[in-house]
């Protein structure tokens, strides 16, 4: 029985290991179609932290190409499904700056406008955040007054008022 368990945690942290060493080996590489594949698929994992480093490294080699495009979306996103509202609303922001033809401007706008949402307080404290919020999904609706996502703005609107 413990030899059993010596060989399956010997196993276990070969494999480990092995996985840890592809990432590593792609991270200080200097292949950066490996780079965007590897950081796909550790987005499709749910990998963002390690995701995020290999977009950031993409978009600062080709940061004009379709590939950088995706790249810096991503990491808004990664940061957005990782929970953190504050970085996620400032790439998503810097999107639509840096990529003002984007056929992904919408959505971007719509997850900066959902970031602002996800930051606001409960209603007891103070509503800064809050105001911001609706001023951004209203901007939204503004500039998208076409868009299928704006019945969800609505809906958001009538949930911040409401907390």
């Amino acid at each position: 029985m413990i030899k059993i368990r010596i060989v399956s945690s010997f196993l276990l942290m070969l494999l480990l290991s092995c996985a840890c060493s592809v990432y590593n080996e792609v991270l200080k590489g200097d292949d950066y179609n490996t780079k965007f594949t590897l950081a796909n698929q550790l987005y499709e994992d749910g990998d963002y932290d390690k995701c995020i480093v290999l977009y950031e490294q993409v978009f600062q080699h080709s940061p004009k190409s379709v590939e950088g495009e995706l790249s810096y979306f991503s990491i808004a996103k990664s940061y957005y499904e990782d929970e953190d509202y504050y970085m996620a609303g400032y790439f998503f922001g810097s999107f639509t700056q840096r990529f003002p033809y984007s056929l992904r401007n919408e959505e971007s706008f719509f997850l900066t406008a959902l970031c602002s949402v996800n930051n606001s307080p409960k209603w007891s404290l103070d509503q800064t955040e809050t105001y911001a919020a609706i001023n951004a999904v209203q901007a939204f609706i503004e500039k998208y007054p076409n868009s299928p996502l704006v019945d969800s703005c609505n809906n958001i609107m009538m949930y911040c008022l409401i907390n």
